[in-house]
């Protein structure tokens, strides 16, 4: 995103310090979104994503960093991903850890941060049609499903 937004801001000429401003802006709302993916992965409802899908790739997510750094389980968590997964019941578990030890609420935390950090980054440019859609684009971040 942070390619995307500077170059859209430096198609249309501004100074350096406004696409730079633009570049921050994608950096943050990429960050967001890509929590708001680790989230949706651990996501008990349909969400049109394969369920656990980051962790049968042996992906480490926020959520579950966190919850690795909280959780005295530390070696069996680790266990789990390094096997794509294990079975349903340690799949099971797994996400019962990473709920269980906050990496969720962290998570969730850190998305509003980058999102209100994204915002921020937004009040350096006029109050627009432009800004309002970018402004939008950040919130619906937050709230997708899929």
């Amino acid at each position: 995103l942070a390619a995307c937004t500077s170059m859209g801001a430096a198609s249309v000429g501004p100074s350096e310090a406004e696409v730079e401003h633009m570049r921050l802006f994608g950096e943050k709302l990429g960050m967001a979104f890509q929590i708001k993916d680790d989230l949706l992965d651990l996501d008990h409802n349909e969400t049109g994503k394969p369920k656990n899908g980051d962790i049968k790739e042996r992906k480490m997510t926020l959520p579950l960093i966190y919850a690795l750094t909280k959780s005295p389980h530390r070696s069996k968590m680790v266990s789990i991903v390094k096997r794509k997964g294990g079975t349903t019941e340690e799949l099971a578990w797994l996400v019962s850890e990473i709920e269980k030890f906050g990496g969720i609420e962290y998570a969730l935390r850190k998305m509003e941060e980058f999102r209100l950090e994204a915002l921020k980054l937004l009040h350096n440019f006029p109050d627009n049609e432009g800004r309002k859609g970018l402004e939008e684009l950040a919130d619906y971040i937050l709230t997708r499903t899929k």
